[in-house]
């Protein structure tokens, strides 16, 4: 667990770049990296962030095992999946909050749901009515997680399709108040 004042400074760095119009690149480890970084992403200021996942492949080692007495290199030059976050500054929280979410249609996201399953039902809905909202709890790490890496899949099933996202946690102005 990253400890909270960790979080902040994160957060609070990822919100500065984007009011400064720059754009925000993270790696993402985990299911806690990536509810972190969404929420950072939900508190910005002004602006909608919009968000492109990819996925990506690290070296790296893999932990070694609580009764692993020689952990010296058997688990040494793995390759990891990692989720690459791409984060620009996009349109005003007024203009994002005007669209009429109804016209998309709606999935729930758990943190049970299967990601290639949801990858597809993103690309199906999309390309019938241009758009898709995506839902989970935001206190729900695993379906936060689940949510992003079907974004980050769905190019690898369906050819290169590239999708972008909004994250939002729902409210009607941004975090820090009047758009």
């Amino acid at each position: 667990d990253a400890d909270l004042a960790a979080v902040r400074r994160f957060s609070a760095s990822v919100r500065d770049r984007l009011h400064q119009g720059q754009e925000v690149f993270a790696e993402c480890r985990g299911a806690d990296a990536i509810a972190h970084t969404l929420k950072a992403l939900c508190q910005a200021q002004h602006r909608v962030a919009e968000v492109e996942f990819q996925w990506a492949e690290v070296a790296g080692r893999a932990a070694p095992r609580p009764n692993d007495r020689d952990a010296s290199t058997e688990h040494d030059d793995l390759k990891l999946s990692v989720l690459h976050v791409r984060a620009r500054a996009a349109e005003p929280w007024s203009e994002f909050n005007d669209i009429d979410f109804k016209a998309s249609d709606l999935l729930f996201v758990k943190s049970s749901t299967e990601v290639k399953q949801l990858a597809w039902a993103v690309s199906v809905q999309a390309r019938k009515r241009g758009a898709v909202s995506l839902h989970a709890f935001s206190d729900n790490v695993g379906a936060m997680s689940v949510a992003a890496k079907a974004l980050a899949t769905l190019p690898r099933l369906t050819g290169g399709e590239r999708v972008v996202c909004v994250p939002s946690l729902g409210w009607a102005t941004p975090a820090g108040g009047a758009a």
